[in-house]
């Protein structure tokens, strides 16, 4: 699979185990580097101009929080370059493909059974990353 041109707008990215944001990119001609931190770009042929930035991965607006003992981001497979970043600043710093993200703890109900309700307040606050539709085998919605 070849990622390129994704917008991931206006979520909440939370409480996952390894990583938040995890660029698992198998490939040795690094174009899932920024042009600047490529050591290994091939000198020609389809390959030899593919970057970071003319992949086009973009986040912006996401709401990012992790858990104790859990990662936060992670750009490359453990067998090869990789980096992880446990501040926002710096991840959006090296890479630059995060606009206007935040940190903040997404005060869910009750996770383990998958009550996402958040209270009014939490929702005023978390609204433009909220949820604006069903999902399944979840609850929803502002808390009474």
């Amino acid at each position: 699979m070849w990622n390129h041109d994704e917008l991931v707008r206006r979520n909440i990215i939370a409480w996952n185990r390894d990583a938040q944001v995890r660029g698992w990119f198998d490939v040795a001609d690094e174009r899932h580097w920024p042009r600047k931190d490529q050591r290994a770009r091939p000198a020609s042929g389809d390959n030899a101009n593919l970057t970071l930035e003319s992949l086009n991965l973009r986040f912006e607006h996401n709401v990012y929080f992790a858990g104790p003992g859990q990662g936060w981001f992670v750009w490359g497979p453990a067998w090869r370059r990789h980096q992880e970043w446990s501040d926002l600043t710096a991840f959006q710093t090296d890479l630059r493909i995060d606009v206007g993200g935040s940190v903040a703890a997404p005060p869910f109900a009750n996770l383990a059974a998958r009550d996402y309700r958040l209270t009014r307040e939490a929702m005023e606050l978390l609204k433009e990353n909220y949820p604006q539709g069903a999902v399944p085998d979840v609850l929803l919605g502002a808390q009474q």
